[in-house]
């Protein structure tokens, strides 16, 4: 993240170039007052990724700890591996993925032809 640091007096001159640096490259201005930061310039995009952090940090305030908590159990190898599509499906007998439903992660019955000239008679009765 780009970090810039300007006097609000020179920032007062150049607010137009500043504002369009920030939207397009991102980052942020921190502006000086007497040598010391007193506010900060960032863009619209960045103000509301901030805002939604804030949020879930107050709605999770045990988030952190949890990542780190999961963090060093991935470092250590102490990882879950998860089954793919095609190996849960497996475990039920008389289904399989064909082309188009793996493609959707759908799931065919092998008998559908089948199935659907028994949905076709249901329907005209």
């Amino acid at each position: 993240m780009n970090q810039l640091t300007v006097s609000i007096t020179q920032a007062a001159g150049k607010i137009d170039k500043l504002s369009k640096k920030i939207s397009k490259e991102g980052g942020y201005v921190v502006l000086l007052r007497t040598g010391r930061p007193e506010s900060v310039l960032l863009s619209v995009k960045e103000f509301e990724s901030f805002k939604e952090t804030v949020e879930v940090l107050r709605e999770f305030p045990e988030l952190p700890e949890e990542y780190r908590r999961i963090k060093r159990a991935l470092e250590k190898g102490e990882g879950a591996s998860w089954k793919n599509l095609e190996e849960v499906v497996s475990e039920y007998e008389g289904y399989k993925i064909n082309e188009r439903a793996s493609q959707e992660y759908g799931v065919q019955n092998k008998n559908n032809s089948s199935s659907r000239k028994r949905a076709k008679k249901a329907s005209k009765k």
